[in-house]
């Protein structure tokens, strides 16, 4: 967690003027399916907490990290980066 953390934010600290862009117009299934997992994680925390099924809660957590690492890996966003100052 604390890799996919210092991976994005260090991103828009350098190439967003510090902030995160908003940019909802541009997202295509990829940006979707995760912010999707994202949002339900809170309504999932919310019935394991109070079922205490901490194990579950940790499970769902993880999962949207592993999810939003595997994302970043795979869109590379170092790369595009570079693609659009060469274009």
């Amino acid at each position: 967690m604390g890799n996919l953390a210092q991976r994005t934010l260090s991103m828009a600290y350098k190439n967003c003027d510090g902030k995160i862009p908003v940019l909802s117009h541009l997202f295509v299934s990829e940006d979707q399916s995760l912010l999707i997992q994202a949002q339900n994680i809170l309504a999932q925390s919310q019935e394991y907490m109070e079922s205490q099924e901490l194990h579950k809660y940790v499970e769902a957590l993880w999962s949207v990290v592993w999810a939003a690492n595997k994302y970043v890996d795979e869109q590379a966003p170092w790369t595009l980066k570079k693609q659009i100052l060469n274009a």
